[in-house]
């Protein structure tokens, strides 16, 4: 409702921090679907929503405004601002990956960086951190001509070599901080960093009772990033065992869409008998820079260099390939699962659905997404130990 703060407020150029705007008991409103729709901290008067709870206008005290419009998968297509309430709006406007900025093309998004079009051509090359947000910008001569520095939620240090007007900053998001919104662009909703949120409630809230509805990464920036693809590609033909396979021993249950992309299936309940380490491990690779593809069959290929090799699924109960740039690796697990020892000796018969679980757990979600360091079976053991299975035996050969 109102947030107070004594805290010094630094006044050097590009300086991010929260601004206490008012002093009043009721400084933030919201509107039935739980969206904010008054900010008087940053003198946020009224914020209008879409169908799609994204917003379409906020009108500031001074008589600043802005305009957005989305098309009706809710991908941002303009953004218009207004420096008083008789002044000519300037737009900027978003055609896949080219930017207009009162209708002149000045950016074109890149992997991994972006060209500039004004005058010559340059092409910009970002160096991220392990949360994908952009650390520094290197100009076509090696030069860094930005710089940022990240609090754990976002928030700015500063740019401590200059703005250059490129706005994609932690987690590789747009930030927007025209007329001091200070809004990251998460794509199905924003976050505000200084108070380390979002603004709207998330839309699988219901999956997560314990966990409040505005928290931005389950309240650890540091280990997760905002789940905005879908990242894990099942093959038609393995859909339905791979599902069941997941499902079966997840918390959170999974579907796939029409392209075999796998998501949170939120028409489905909570697996109480399942894992919530094993959840948040395919939750953290679906949200992952690269994509992981899960199949069921009888042989997998690793390749190392030019050397390849190709491995019985049938024998081992499944397998990823090797992948040199952690963008795109591959499960191949076999139907039949594997036979392996417990701590105490014993010899376990390890269903496909297990064996699965070793792979992501152990070895693609490190891949592809970071996760603890160590043993890949001492992984595995973390999600066993929450479905009450006997533990693996530790294998020294099998790191990640």
């Amino acid at each position: 409702m109102a947030i107070d703060d004594s805290g010094y407020t630094p006044t050097y150029t590009g300086a991010f921090n929260f601004v206490n705007g008012a002093s009043q008991s009721n400084e933030y409103t919201y509107d039935k679907n739980g969206n904010l729709t008054k900010d008087l901290n940053k003198n946020i008067l009224s914020i209008q929503y879409n169908f799609l709870n994204l917003p379409a206008n906020i009108t500031y005290s001074s008589g600043k405004s802005a305009a957005y419009i989305f098309d009706a998968n809710g991908q941002k297509l303009r953004t218009s601002y207004k420096a008083s309430a008789s002044a000519t709006a300037i737009p900027t406007d978003y055609c896949g990956n080219m930017i207009y900025e009162n209708g002149v093309l000045k950016q074109v998004l890149v992997d991994g960086g972006y060209m500039t079009v004004t005058g010559t051509p340059f092409y910009f090359y970002y160096l991220k951190d392990h949360l994908g947000s952009n650390r520094v910008v290197v100009s076509p001569a090696g030069t860094a001509t930005q710089i940022n520095h990240y609090y754990p939620f976002g928030g700015l240090f500063g740019e401590s070599t200059g703005n250059t007007g490129q706005r994609y900053k932690y987690n590789g998001k747009e930030f927007d901080r025209t007329h001091g919104l200070d809004w990251y662009d998460y794509g199905a909703r924003h976050m505000s960093p200084d108070v380390g949120r979002f603004t709207t409630i998330d839309p699988m809230a219901e999956k997560y009772y314990n966990i409040s509805p505005y928290a931005y990464c389950a309240n650890n920036p540091v280990y997760y990033i905002d789940s905005d693809g879908k990242k894990i590609k099942i093959p038609k033909r393995s859909q339905p065992l791979v599902l069941q396979m997941i499902n079966s021993h997840s918390k959170t249950q999974y579907n796939v869409d029409e392209n075999g992309f796998m998501s949170v299936d939120k028409d489905a309940g909570i697996n109480e008998k399942g894992s919530s380490h094993y959840s948040e491990r395919l939750d953290a690779t679906i949200s992952a820079k690269g994509v992981l593809s899960i199949d069921v069959g009888d042989k997998y290929t690793t390749k190392n260099g030019n050397v390849s090799k190709t491995y019985d699924v049938n024998k081992i109960g499944g397998g990823l390939t090797d992948n040199t740039n952690k963008k795109n690796v591959k499960i191949v697990v076999s139907e039949k699962g594997n036979m392996v020892h417990d701590t105490n000796g014993n010899e376990v018969k390890k269903p496909a659905a297990e064996v699965l679980i070793h792979e992501i757990v152990g070895h693609a979600a490190p891949t592809l997404a970071g996760s603890e360091t160590g043993n890949a079976v001492k992984n595995e053991n973390i999600v066993r130990r929450e479905l009450g299975l006997p533990e693996r035996i530790d294998e020294e050969n099998h790191e990640e």
